[in-house]
């Protein structure tokens, strides 16, 4: 990442190319970006970082990586959501085509792994991207999932569990406007149980 002005405090100092991918506030006042690490074609990762109001990197220099139990591709996507004992939730797919596993980390206060190093495998989701994560207000996130003309919402524990029926809520519909020959999805929210 490159400096912009002359008072920017560099988040990544390492060469190569990042791409950043999210960036939350912490519970504790702290913040945490996550962002991808790739060369030419090729994708070397994930990192995350805790970083101070001041701009003081709370963990590693070059961030924790996040190792992925796959090949990656291309168009990686991450999210973050912050738990309440100042640690974070690093959700993560790549997307491939037609299918893209949904997996995830859990990291402590001090940067350290909580969930299995190649991360735990959290969910499946064909033709869908990951659009967002937030907390769920008991320890665990909630995740949309939205594809061209479907959505599906997925609630996961603070230990990697899909809570409910995987996916608790899906819906896939369309609505033709009269004055267009295009159907538009609709959007709907739907309460969890």
């Amino acid at each position: 990442m490159s400096r912009c002005g002359t008072n920017d405090i560099p988040l990544v100092s390492h060469i190569g190319n990042q791409r950043l991918l999210d960036a939350i506030p912490a519970t504790d006042g702290s913040f945490f970006i996550v962002w991808q690490e790739y060369g030419v074609m090729t994708i070397d990762g994930i990192r995350v970082q805790k970083v101070t109001q001041n701009g003081d990197l709370l963990w590693d220099s070059q961030g924790i990586s996040i190792n992925i139990a796959y090949p990656p591709f291309y168009n990686m996507e991450a999210k973050l959501v912050a738990n309440e004992e100042g640690g974070v939730f690093v959700v993560y797919n790549a997307n491939n085509s037609s299918d893209s596993s949904i997996s995830g980390q859990s990291l402590d206060a001090t940067g350290n792994l909580l969930w299995p190093d190649l991360g735990q495998y959290l969910f499946g989701s064909s033709y869908s991207a990951l659009h967002k994560a937030i907390p769920d207000g008991e320890g665990g996130m909630i995740i949309h999932m939205m594809g061209n003309t479907n959505s599906s919402i997925y609630r996961v524990n603070a230990n990697g569990e899909v809570v409910g029926d995987a996916p608790p809520r899906s819906f896939q519909c369309a609505i033709r406007h009269k004055d267009s020959s295009v159907a538009r999805p609709a959007r709907r929210v739907y309460p969890l149980e």
